[in-house]
């Protein structure tokens, strides 16, 4: 890299960074290009093939459980039709407000004790979060937690069993692969994790 005093040397050493990084598929260059052009007919055909592979199992995996099915039929239920009357516009608000509690930090930094700051699937220490394993939003809705009541409940929403440490890549990434890429953020249990964590163990996630 030049000397960053020399404007002009500079300006042209990111211009041809630039363009290299759209010969190699970066950038704006990368839009609407397919595999094929971007990384050669060869490794496109391999990218492919292991993609395929990777969400055939795993959705061949899923078919065969039966809690998915019934999963599936639930949240389908709850896009249908007409709210119910004792629908109070959501929840999302008032997972907020707890989440970012100082109770819900105190939570947080138990669990992480609890699990030596590590991911329980990979043991990464890497970007770590605590999950719910039975989730906040079903925790609301089975107590009936409302804004002005919810500290009562602390004990339920703030038990460190119900707390479980994963890395961004298992939690909360959108790749596919996640937690949440694969069961959704509605209605996440217990269940879903220990099936997560079996797909994990069999290999069927992709990784």
């Amino acid at each position: 890299m030049p000397n960053p005093k020399d404007p002009k040397k500079l300006q042209e050493y990111k211009e041809k960074q630039r363009q290299n990084a759209l010969r190699q598929g970066f950038g704006k260059g990368r839009k609407g290009k397919s595999f094929e052009e971007l990384y050669g007919e060869t490794r496109a055909k391999e990218l492919k093939k292991c993609c395929s592979t990777a969400s055939r199992k795993a959705a061949e995996f899923l078919r065969q459980n039966s809690m998915l099915t019934e999963w599936n039929k639930k949240i389908g239920k709850s896009k249908v039709g007409k709210p119910r009357p004792h629908w109070k516009g959501g929840v999302s608000s008032l997972v907020s407000l707890i989440t970012q509690s100082v109770e819900c930090e105190v939570w947080r930094e138990e669990v992480l004790r609890k699990y030596n700051k590590r991911c329980y699937l990979c043991g990464s220490k890497h970007r770590v979060q605590v999950h719910h394993l039975h989730s906040l939003s079903l925790l609301i809705q089975e107590q009936s937690i409302t804004k002005d009541n919810w500290r009562q409940f602390c004990g339920v929403l703030f038990d460190p069993e119900n707390g479980m440490v994963l890395c961004y890549k298992h939690h909360n990434r959108n790749n596919g692969i996640s937690l949440h890429s694969v069961f959704g953020r509605i209605g996440i249990t217990k269940e879903h994790f220990l099936l997560y964590e079996r797909m994990y163990q069999k290999g069927l996630l992709g990784e």
